[in-house]
């Protein structure tokens, strides 16, 4: 009866599993932490798959949820070369079939993600211009989902990379990285 398709789906549901379960028993703490805006991510992939959700979708298997402050800012960095990159060289745990690899939570709490400190000046401005990037990001990847005229795609993907090109810049200069260090990250992405 504690279970948490008996406590949410009433009596008739004692003793049944559904395939849309979050676990045996979520807890109210932990159905709450869908509600928030989130970054919700895929953990086995090829490129980086980091999602902005701020509609209350539910993460299915094999894809989590990451909650808390400076969102935004955090997905500008998951999705640049020099995170990747590090993650991929450093934290994977090795390829799955040449391409693939795994986004394990236990390794992504170890990445070396830039703290901002909003109080200093010049590191909230850094924060402001990642934050306008990955915005600007988000609605053209919008636009580009809805659009049927193959020159109009063309036209927002080029945006896409741009603005993916910007994202780099920043998170290079923010992690201080000279031109050679920059040259290995651009070659192996």
């Amino acid at each position: 009866e504690n279970r948490g398709q008996c406590r949410y789906g009433g009596k008739n549901n004692k003793g049944q599993h559904h395939w849309l379960e979050l676990d045996n028993n979520p807890s109210d703490n932990y159905l709450a932490e869908f509600e928030k805006e989130k970054i919700i991510y895929s953990e086995i992939v090829r490129e980086p798959q980091f999602y902005f959700d701020k509609k209350t979708y539910y993460a299915e298997a094999t894809s989590f949820i990451m909650t808390g402050e400076n969102l935004k800012f955090l997905l500008g960095l998951l999705h640049s070369k020099l995170i990747t990159y590090t993650f991929k060289t450093f934290y994977a745990g090795g390829g799955l079939g040449g391409q693939g690899y795994r986004y394990k939570k236990a390794f992504l709490n170890h990445l070396p993600a830039y703290r901002i400190d909003l109080s200093n000046k010049n590191q909230k401005a850094q924060h402001d211009a990642m934050v306008q990037l990955v915005e600007q990001m988000l609605s053209a990847q919008k636009n580009l989902s809805a659009i049927k005229s193959e020159a109009d795609k063309k036209h927002y993907q080029n945006i896409v990379t741009l603005i993916n090109k910007k994202i780099d810049a920043l998170v290079y200069k923010l992690y201080k990285l000279r031109s050679d260090e920059i040259k290995i990250v651009e070659k192996a992405t």
